[in-house]
């Protein structure tokens, strides 16, 4: 009996190891997803050159040219742009460059009529940190993007200098409004007035420089306190935040399809992310499908901080399916499991939520009802069924009214392959929640938020969805 019983014991846990293993086996490998999907750019030619790139925290944009900077291209977001001195693209050539859109770094290596330079550039909370290697003299420079003079500022203390460790505060003033920058560097640099910018001179080994953008000149006491850490530790940082986020999102695995079109869904995917990680949220719609990915709350903020313009939201029929989102999202067991929320905790935020938009809901499908025939829905709402968001908003907030899919979307081949914008990475993210995808392929789904029904989905994937 005993033996009996240890067999059991032995066998119990061979298949216990044998289902965890075998669970472990099947999760998304994120960081290859993420990374097989990584821009890597090695064209040097002129247009290359001056194409941008985003690099974002979230609250900062900064977009970078190949160099990793901005010397070729300007940047609407930044006043006083800052990059490399040269005056053009001639004799620069093998371009090695690549986003890590895990770590969040910007990893350049070029040569200029000869000069080897690696560009490393990565974009913080509330400010832009990058690395210069060179093999030899090299200069950076601090220029308008309108075309307005940059100079050092007067009334500040310019330069601050503790060891080879330099500080600065540039400023551009267009006529109307007074831009203002402050520079940290550290390495063998001079500092100099050329024309309407303000150039580094830097003499030798790598130069590593942290800048940011300020509302108005900053005091001496700010001044004093900026203290600007090794490149190092600001990228590690970044890659800390990235990983996180890759790792706390929904995330979907189209690897084991052959189909082109299984791949550039995948990359359009984390391109899709990738964009509303990076910038802050401006526009709740087309935020949303944020909260399908596992954050639901920056979708409630930015819904929230709108809804003070009732005009704004409750004349839009929109705001029924965020609503929903936001439900769903709140109510996912991933959220749940994640936030450390227990159960008698999450059914009362679920059941919070759902009053907290009852109002909003109701309004919204009123001025539907009535304005019905006047409705008019383009770009991403274009893809909304009016007659599926009133269903949903008449049985709000009670269970019946998650039944509905109020999406009507179009062929998946014609989503993934929409050019990159905003409304286009909205409708993808959107389409991929909703499991649409043709009936064949395999795709393996961690913590995304159906948008429709498990049984709505298998309908649909049963007639081959997409084909």
């Amino acid at each position: 009996m005993k033996l009996f019983s240890t067999q059991i014991l032995t066998f119990l846990l061979l298949t216990t190891f044998s289902m965890v293993a075998e669970a472990q086996s099947q999760r998304i490998d994120r960081k290859s997803l993420v990374r097989r999907h990584n821009p890597h750019i090695t064209d040097s030619t002129n247009h290359v050159f001056a194409e941008k790139w985003l690099l974002g925290s979230g609250e900062l944009i900064f977009n970078v040219d190949a160099t990793g900077l901005q010397t070729f291209a300007n940047d609407e977001e930044w006043p006083i742009t800052v990059g490399l001195n040269f005056p053009d693209t001639i004799g620069t050539d093998r371009l090695d460059a690549k986003l890590d859109r895990w770590s969040g770094r910007f990893d350049s290596r070029f040569c200029r009529n000869g000069q080897r330079f690696r560009v490393e550039t990565v974009c913080m909370q509330a400010a832009v940190a990058t690395r210069i290697t060179s093999d030899t003299i090299f200069e950076i420079s601090f220029r308008s993007s309108t075309g307005y003079p940059v100079r050092t500022a007067q009334k500040s203390p310019n330069f601050k200098q503790i060891g080879r460790r330099q500080r600065m505060v540039v400023k551009e003033t267009d006529g109307h409004q007074t831009h203002w920058l402050i520079a940290n560097w550290y390495g063998d640099v001079s500092v100099r007035q050329d024309d309407n910018r303000v150039v580094l001179t830097c003499k030798g080994g790598p130069v590593e420089v942290l800048f940011r953008r300020l509302n108005a000149e900053p005091s001496v006491e700010f001044f004093e306190q900026i203290y600007a850490a090794p490149f190092m530790d600001y990228a590690l940082n970044v890659a800390t935040e990235w990983s996180e986020f890759w790792n706390e999102c929904g995330m979907a695995d189209f690897s084991a399809n052959a189909a082109p079109e299984a791949r550039l869904a995948e990359q359009r995917m984390v391109e899709s992310l990738y964009h509303y990680a990076s910038v802050p949220i401006t526009d709740w719609w087309q935020s949303a499908p944020l909260a399908l990915y596992g954050f639901p709350s920056m979708v409630a903020k930015a819904l929230r901080y709108a809804s003070h313009d009732t005009l704004h939201v409750y004349h839009r029929p929109e705001a029924i399916a965020v609503a929903d989102m936001i439900r769903r999202g709140f109510a996912h067991p991933y959220v749940i499991e994640r936030d450390l929320v227990k159960k008698n905790a999450a059914e009362y935020n679920d059941e919070t939520v759902r009053n907290a938009y009852a109002l909003m809901v109701e309004s919204v499908a009123r001025n539907l009802e009535n304005e019905e025939s006047e409705i008019s829905l383009d770009g991403f709402s274009s893809y909304l069924q009016p007659e599926n968001l009133l269903e949903v908003a008449r049985n709000w907030p009670s269970e019946n009214a998650f039944s509905q899919c109020y999406f009507q979307l179009p062929p998946p081949s014609d989503i993934f392959s929409k050019p990159s914008n905003p409304e286009n990475d909205a409708l993808t993210l959107v389409a991929i929640a909703a499991r649409h995808w043709p009936y064949q392929w395999k795709v393996s789904v961690e913590n995304i938020v159906p948008i429709c029904e498990e049984l709505e989905v298998m309908e649909l994937r049963s007639i081959g969805v997409g084909e």
